[in-house]
Order: structure tokens, then C-alpha cells, then sequence
């Protein structure tokens, strides 16, 4: 067999890298061409772009680059590696796979797997697959960034000796709490610690916008970090996320599952349809609304694509709308008490509604009336919160509303005093005015 000739390139390409890893400086793909005789817009951009020099160099910033160490790699060995297309494998004996680049194949393995077990439909337990594997996807990618900035060692826990961190608490280090992506990553991190035994299909679908988001999320912090795409072009339609499964309403629920374990499952769901309303960010979530139509080529309302680059002019996907449930006015209180019961303390709910020297825990029928007339709800005008129902031949209203009342109540304590006091006034009135007109008539 004849063994492959060496080139001068590659005998330049070795000594440029040593030289640029000893000094630690950053270089461009035209500095690297100038001292290697390597084309840049043939043979550079070619090995780049199918990723056989991923073993040399890594990306630093938009322009610049950051050779690896090869410092214990001879010509040879370096060599070999420039032989063969299979540079995510070591060369026997070296030990050039290291710490990040191992948890970068295993992030990239177990985001991949984690898609494919979230739309393969026949798979009854998907979401608590996908929730499972895709946090495990994001650990080692995200402590594939920790090596890069602070070395090996920042990986491992110093509370135990041996143990590496926990995902939370690289999420922190890395994205930071204020962050929207680990606002995100931190619901499916809960939703993986505290119910893992609740991960049900109707769960499965409230937290489909955020497990999309947390996908885009994923795939763009990957090509900023590693500096190419995770996945080709022909591949971006794996990352749209199908759910298919109708949202719920709880007369499903406790049909399905019976009362207990529907009165568990329902104030997750409201809580987390409730966070996705307040935070609108598509770094939080992404809702999509999955219809098949013929369209020509610019029709498409958005594209995975788009997100993943993070264009600017995608911001909002689709208006964030529940229309599950036809509500009335007693199910929008019940609905608000069931909520505040489990997400207020009693004290807090007795400050809020406070009124005229009275106590009481619960929202009655004035303290909706008084919303209704300070939020302007006229059901003939129609909106997002309430809307005619002509069979019913009165008002209903959206779980949005709920979503609003809850929100409201939670950061602004003296509201419900506010608009009861005004709302209070205005009755008085109009009694007022009534009896005068009574009083003239006779």
C-alpha cells in the first residue's frame, strides 16, 4: 500500500498552530492561508465547513479563530489526523479527544435523540423522555462551555469530591438567573425534579412552547459556543416540535384521571400558560400552531431558520391565545380562588381582599364586577378576555382572563381596593340619581 505523500501545507499548518497555541494568540483563516500556501475559498473553507479540522482550531469570535493544543501530537500523528475524515476520534495513544470535546458529542447525540423520541407519536411517554434527555443534552453542553472559559477543574463540584455540578447550577454560572434562556431551561429543570410522575401528555402539551423554545435555544447556543451549525440545513425541520395533543379542560382531566390527581395536575398547567403569557419572549416560548397548506415560496408565516440566527424581526411567532375553555363568570372566580389557594398564603389573600373594615379570604361576585368595570369587559365589544356567546346568549370568557386576574393580583396588592372603591362609587351614584328621578316624577 502507498502511503500518502506529505505536503509542505501540512508541514506549515503543524508549526502555525504551535506557534499560535504557545503564544495563545487568535488568527484568521487569511493569516492561515498566507502562511500555510492553503486556498481560503478552496481548501479552507472546504475542511471547515465539513468539519475535518475541528481537532486543530476552534472558533474564538465572528472573524478570528483559536488553535487547540497539539502540543503532545508529533507530525505524524498530526498527520494522520489530516488523513481522515473521522477527526471526532482520537488517534491512539494521544488523547486529543478531551473533557469537552467527549461532552460535546454527547450533548449533540442526546439533543438529536431527544427530538426524535418527542415526535415519534407511538411513544406514549415522550414527553417525560424528552424532558429527561434533553436536560442531560444541555448538562454536558453547557459544561462544554465551562471547560472552555475556566479549564477542566470548574466542572466539579467543591461541596463533594468527584461529583461534577448539577445543571441548575451550570445554567447559573454560564446563562445567569436573570437571563430568559435559563428562564426557560429552569421550567423543564423543575418539571424533570419535582414531577417527574405527572409528566402526562395534557403536561406534555402546556409545555410544548417552552421545550420548542429550549430547542432553538439549544441550537443557537451551540453554534455561538462551538462556532459552526449543529445540525444541516436539510436537517432543520427535525426541531420543530409536534405536540398534538388538544388542550385540556378540567372536566377532562378528572374524567381521565378522577378529581385528586386533576385537581394536581390542572394549576400546573394554568401556572406555566400563565408564565408563557407574562414573559412573551420567544426565548421563553415558542408557541406553534401546526397547519398543512400549499404555499409558495415566501409564504411561510416564520422559519426555524430565522430563529435559530436570531434575526430581529422575529419576535413574536403567534399571539399567545387559550380558547379551551368557555368560561362564565362563576368559573372565572372559581378558577382564580383555586389558584390563589395554592399560590398565595392565606394572609396575603386576606390582605388583598380587604374592604370597608371587612375580612375575607376568596373573590366574590363585586370583586368581579369591579374588574370587569375598570377593564372595560363589554362582552358586544368583544377582546382577548371575554367575548358574546350566542347560544348561551351572554358573555363568556377566556382562561386569559384568569391568566390577567392572577397576575394583576400578584403585583399590584391594593388593586382590587382601587377599582372596588370606584366600582363602589359608581353604583351609588346611579342609586342616587334614580331616586332623584323618582322623587321628580312624582
Amino acid at each position: 500500500m502507498t502511503a500518502k505523500r506529505i505536503l509542505p501545507q501540512q508541514e506549515k499548518f503543524y508549526e502555525f498552530l504551535k506557534a499560535k497555541q504557545k503564544a495563545n494568540k487568535t488568527f484568521t483563516l487569511q493569516e492561515l492561508a498566507d502562511a500555510t500556501g492553503y486556498k481560503l475559498k478552496g481548501t479552507i473553507n472546504a475542511k471547515i465547513s465539513r468539519h475535518e479540522w475541528d481537532f486543530a482550531f476552534e472558533k474564538a469570535n465572528e472573524t478570528e479563530y483559536r488553535a487547540k493544543d497539539i502540543s503532545s501530537l508529533t507530525f505524524e500523528q498530526f498527520f494522520q489526523l489530516l488523513s481522515t475524515k473521522k477527526t471526532a476520534l482520537p488517534v491512539e495513544g494521544t488523547g486529543t479527544l478531551g473533557h469537552r470535546d467527549i461532552l460535546l458529542n454527547q450533548a449533540k447525540d442526546n439533543f438529536i435523540l431527544s427530538l426524535e423520541l418527542y415526535n415519534r407519536p407511538s411513544l406514549e411517554n415522550r414527553f417525560q423522555a424528552f424532558t429527561l434527555i434533553h436536560c442531560a443534552a444541555w448538562e454536558h453542553l453547557l459544561k462544554a462551555a465551562m471547560i472552555k472559559k475556566s479549564g477542566t477543574d470548574s466542572i466539579f463540584s467543591s461541596k463533594s469530591a468527584g461529583r461534577t455540578k448539577g445543571l441548575d447550577e451550570c445554567a447559573k454560572e454560564i446563562l445567569g438567573v436573570s437571563n430568559k434562556v435559563y428562564l426557560n431551561l429552569s421550567k423543564i429543570i423543575d418539571l424533570r425534579n419535582t414531577s417527574a410522575h405527572l409528566i402526562l401528555p395534557e403536561l406534555g402539551g402546556a409545555y410544548s412552547p417552552i421545550f420548542q423554545a429550549s430547542v432553538i435555544n439549544f441550537t443557537k447556543f451551540w453554534n455561538d459556543d462551538v462556532g459552526y451549525q449543529l445540525l444541516p440545513s436539510s436537517s432543520i425541520g427535525l426541531m420543530s416540535l409536534t405536540t398534538g395533543h388538544p388542550k385540556s379542560s378540567t372536566v377532562g382531566l378528572q374524567s381521565k384521571y378522577g378529581k385528586e390527581l386533576a385537581d394536581e395536575i390542572k394549576p400546573v398547567i394554568e401556572s406555566i400558560l400563565a408564565d408563557i403569557e407574562i414573559q412573551a419572549d420567544n426565548e421563553f416560548a415558542i408557541v406553534v400552531n401546526h397547519k398543512l397548506r400549499f404555499a409558495k415560496a415566501g409564504e411561510e408565516d416564520f422559519t426555524l431558520a430565522e430563529l435559530i440566527k436570531g434575526k430581529e424581526s422575529v419576535n413574536v411567532i403567534k399571539e399567545f391565545s387559550d380558547h379551551s375553555d368557555e368560561l362564565l363568570s362563576g368559573n372565572v372566580i372559581e378558577q382564580v380562588n383555586d389558584r390563589l389557594n395554592t399560590e398565595m398564603s392565606l394572609a396575603d389573600r386576606v390582605q388583598l381582599f380587604r374592604y370597608s373594615g371587612k375580612e375575607q379570604e376568596k373573590m366574590n361576585t363585586n370583586d368581579w364586577l369591579a374588574i370587569c368595570h375598570d377593564q372595560q369587559w363589554i362582552p358586544s365589544k368583544g377582546s382577548r378576555y371575554c367575548r358574546p356567546h350566542g347560544p348561551l346568549n351572554r358573555a363568556t370568557y377566556t382562561i386569559e382572563c384568569v391568566h390577567w386576574i392572577i397576575s394583576k393580583f400578584k403585583a399590584d396588592s391594593d388593586y382590587l381596593l382601587r377599582v372596588k372603591g370606584s366600582y363602589m362609587e359608581v353604583l351609588r351614584r346611579k342609586k342616587a340619581a334614580k331616586l332623584k328621578s323618582r322623587k321628580t316624577r312624582k
